[in-house]
């Protein structure tokens, strides 16, 4: 799947998704762990008996936050990457122009010969 269509569905889910901070219910007795907000309780199911499921819990609950922060991160990093990208365009047409008049100024120089004065001997 393409980068920004991808992107544009995480940022969908983000904002359909209940306000946080989303939070966990510690020490909970069964394979269930409650991760809360304000608004709204989600039991997830995250496991066995003996299973130490909790950092999935805190993995969720963290999500709420943490994505969007990622996409903040990464939109402003794709931002600076296509200015980066323009300034050396820009970089790049310089030194060609540059070159072009060095090869002019090459060409227009006069040469040296043995019968000029302050040719080399």
């Amino acid at each position: 799947m393409d980068a920004d269509p991808r992107l544009a569905e995480i940022t969908a889910r983000v904002h359909a998704a209940s306000k946080g901070p989303w939070t966990v219910e510690a020490h909970q007795p069964t394979l269930t762990r409650r991760v809360v907000s304000d608004d709204f309780v989600l039991d997830a199911n995250l496991g066995y008996l003996g299973n130490a499921n909790q950092p999935d819990a805190a993995f969720i609950a963290a999500a709420r936050e943490d994505v969007p922060w990622l996409v903040a991160e990464l939109t402003e990093a794709r931002v600076k990457l296509e200015a980066d990208g323009k300034a050396i365009d820009d970089l790049r047409a310089v030194l060609v122009e540059r070159d072009k008049q060095i090869a002019e100024l090459i060409a227009a120089e006069p040469t040296l010969d043995d019968d000029q004065p302050g040719a080399p001997r």
